[in-house]
């Protein structure tokens, strides 16, 4: 069998209507170009609600000026903005002194003494002289804490109870001496009186003042009297000695476990 005879056969089996002479049935006819228009574009698309231009603006504005009135009520009530009261001031100029009294820096530490007080002290010059005796004693403040203890119409009373080591305490592995504390009575921010409310004085005593003073006595008697004697109190010389033995004595406790 040719090709030709296979091909009439298969057009004979499944003949191919004539599309030109097929007639449109108008029951399944689809829209008109016009409707089929209008049905793709105004039915199908969203409408977007378009504010006019001036309204929004206004909205802009009415929306700007809250949040400034919003921020500046936080500002007016921030609480640091708040005027400390004379109890608070009297505790931060305390604590002012002590930092500065701990550290030795005795011209920062006068800033905050009224002159009557400077002249209790014998002057501001025996000032500086007991601040450079107190840190040729090795002195170390460990910590404190100040707190009113009572207001009136004199001024603040303001109690510091602190920790300290001496004499290299620390050094040689003792704890901190504690139950001291300084009453400072405060004026306007001024401190016009001092008292050293001492309990430690004879734990301090027992554990490293005479010890150490019994070994001076015996290992290096040229010097007692420079350190104890009635004439050694605030002078240059016994107060660059004692920097000098303090340090010895450390190393003699350490050295002999």
């Amino acid at each position: 069998m040719t090709h030709d005879q296979i091909d009439r056969m298969l057009r004979n089996a499944n003949p191919v209507p004539n599309l030109s002479v097929l007639e449109a049935d108008p029951a399944l006819s689809l829209l008109p170009q016009s409707e089929w228009r209008k049905d793709m574009t105004s039915d199908t698309s969203v409408e977007v609600d378009r504010e006019p231009a001036g309204r929004k603006r206004g909205w802009l504005v009415a929306a700007a000026a809250a949040a400034i009135v919003l921020v500046g009520g936080l500002i007016i009530t921030r609480p640091w903005s708040q005027v400390p009261t004379a109890g608070e001031s009297a505790v931060e100029t305390a604590n002012a002194y002590l930092d500065a009294y701990w550290s030795f820096d005795a011209d920062t530490a006068l800033e905050y003494m009224a002159p009557e007080l400077v002249q209790a002290e014998d002057g501001a010059e025996a000032f500086r002289s007991k601040i450079r005796q107190y840190e040729a004693w090795h002195y170390r403040w460990s910590g404190h804490h100040c707190e009113v203890s009572s207001e009136d119409d004199s001024g603040v009373t303001v109690i510091c109870p602190f920790d300290y080591y001496a004499l290299g305490s620390d050094q040689i592995g003792l704890e901190p001496f504690s139950g001291d504390a300084e009453v400072l009575r405060i004026v306007d921010g001024v401190i016009v009186e001092l008292t050293l409310d001492d309990h430690t004085y004879n734990e301090f005593s027992t554990e490293m003042w005479d010890p150490m003073k019994a070994w001076v006595l015996g290992e290096h008697p040229d010097d007692y009297d420079t350190l104890y004697g009635d004439d050694s109190w605030l002078t240059d010389e016994s107060i660059a000695r004692w920097d000098q033995l303090v340090e010895g004595y450390v190393e003699y406790v350490n050295s002999s476990g």
